[in-house]
This record gives structure tokens, C-alpha cells and sequence, in this order.
């Protein structure tokens, strides 16, 4: 008996060998359906769009749903300001950008743009001052716990320029001690690169964690000095220094307050 040939068996069963050689050499599905992943699984980083900080916390206020379809699960290129650094209890770094205010009378509402960074990039971060601006490569994860809205696996792409002023604590304080207006007109609420002598750690326990560097007049009875307050995670670097050492810090200067020229939202500032 004659066997009929099995329609299109040869081409189907090319098909399914090349399709299964693509799914195990690396294609994905979802938002970035049809682009190659590398050799250790991830998914290629090029952002599917370019969107800047404000604009996608101004979506997620308006609709959390809606701005889930635009952003999340899909790689992102976002352009900020730098708010703040921070680093968690598992030492996974984050930058958070200034996002969008919306200002109600009763509660106004502050959504910021947190992003992750992987490990092998989060170094960089270190050197991020408050105020600078930064384009950032990462993955949106939505609205997290908190009422931030998430990247992930983030890279630094542009840093723009370093809006800080470097200045000795010798300096600052002579300039405070002559004209607290002039001073603030200079400083206060500038970002500041700060170098000068340790001479205190405060609130080591559970107290306000401090350091406080040699004025210009650390001879008189009550010397003006740079007491500056550092965020909670920041404590393991401060823990390591010496009294006496001499030391660089960047902070927000805010200013003179009776026998202290205070900086907050301060880390330190690598060699």
C-alpha cells in the first residue's frame, strides 16, 4: 500500500527546530519582544523610551494605571536632578531623582524617581552630588511600596556637571564669623565640598549622626566649627575615622546656627 507523504512535514518540522534554537539562543518576549539577551541571560538594554523624571512622576500622579501600561516592565532612559544617594541595609545603592509635587492643602503628595542600580555600576554613584543633573538606563518597575516610582538594574549613561563649591572648614567659618549675610549669600543652600580636621563623631548610638571639623578659631573659648549631619546609612564610613584625621565631605550647607555652621545630607568624599 502506498503511504501518502505527511503535508508539509519536512518545512513544519524545520520551523519548530528554528524556533526552539531562537527561544534557547535568546530571544524574550513581552516589552521587548524580538531583542537578543546575552550569554548570562539578561535582557538588552537599550531603552524603548526617553522620558524625564518629572514627566513620569506627573503620569504615575495622574494615574497610576495608565502610566503602568506607558513605563513599566519596559527599559527607560530618564533624565533628572539628583535629590539624594542612599544605600539600604543589603548595601544596594540607589539615586533618587526629584520627581513632582503635587500640592495639596491638606497633604501634598511627593513622588520621587528611585532608581537601583546593579552592583557592578553603583560605585559611580558615590561621587553624585545634589542638584546635578543625570540620564539614567534602567527598568520600571511601577509604584513600589512606598509612594516612589521604581528602576531597576540601573546604569549611569551622562553626568552632567558638578554644581558643588569646594571650601576648607577653616574658610567657611572665618567667612561666617565676618558677615553671616554675605556668607549665606555665598553658600547657604549650595552643595559644598568641605575638607578639614575630624574633631567629633556624634550620635555613634541612636542619637543624630554628626561629625564636626575644626574652625578657623578652634583656640577661642568657644570655637565656630562646621557640624555636619549624615544620613543613617552612612554611618559604617563615618564609624572608621579617626579624631584628628583630615577628611573631605559633600553637604547641603544650611547656614549658621549660634556656634555651628551646619551641613546636612552629608557623605564623605573619596581620596
Amino acid at each position: 500500500m502506498a503511504h501518502r507523504p505527511v503535508q508539509g512535514g519536512l518545512p513544519l518540522m524545520i520551523t519548530a527546530l528554528a524556533t526552539a534554537a531562537l527561544s534557547g539562543c535568546g530571544f524574550i518576549e513581552g516589552p521587548n519582544a524580538g531583542r537578543p539577551i546575552d550569554g548570562r541571560g539578561s535582557r538588552d538594554r537599550r531603552p524603548v523610551l526617553f522620558v524625564t523624571a518629572e514627566q513620569m512622576a506627573r503620569d504615575y500622579a495622574a494615574s497610576r494605571q495608565a502610566a503602568d501600561v506607558k513605563y513599566r516592565g519596559k527599559y527607560l532612559q530618564v533624565a533628572g536632578v539628583v535629590d539624594r544617594v542612599r544605600t539600604n541595609s543589603l548595601g544596594e545603592r540607589s539615586v533618587a531623582l526629584v520627581g513632582f509635587t503635587e500640592n495639596r492643602s491638606d497633604d501634598p503628595v511627593v513622588k520621587e524617581i528611585r532608581c537601583i542600580f546593579l552592583p557592578t555600576h553603583d560605585d559611580r554613584t558615590l561621587d553624585l552630588t545634589r542638584g546635578q543633573e543625570v540620564k539614567i538606563v534602567g527598568r520600571c518597575e511601577g509604584e513600589g511600596t512606598s509612594i516612589d516610582i521604581e528602576i531597576v538594574d540601573c546604569e549611569l549613561e551622562e553626568v552632567g556637571p558638578d554644581p558643588s563649591i569646594t571650601v576648607t572648614a577653616e574658610q567657611l567659618t572665618r567667612a561666617y564669623a565676618q558677615s553671616k549675610e554675605q556668607a549665606d549669600q555665598k553658600y547657604s543652600g549650595r552643595q559644598l565640598v568641605i575638607e578639614g580636621v575630624l574633631v567629633e563623631l556624634r550620635g555613634e548610638g541612636e542619637g543624630r549622626p554628626e561629625v564636626v571639623l575644626a574652625g578657623h578659631d578652634e583656640q577661642s573659648a568657644r570655637p565656630l566649627r562646621v557640624v555636619a549631619a549624615y544620613p543613617s546609612d552612612q554611618r559604617g564610613a563615618f564609624a572608621r575615622l579617626s579624631k584628628g584625621q583630615k577628611i573631605k565631605i559633600k553637604g547641603e550647607c544650611s547656614g549658621r546656627h549660634d556656634d555651628e555652621v551646619s551641613v546636612s545630607f552629608a557623605v564623605l568624599v573619596r581620596k
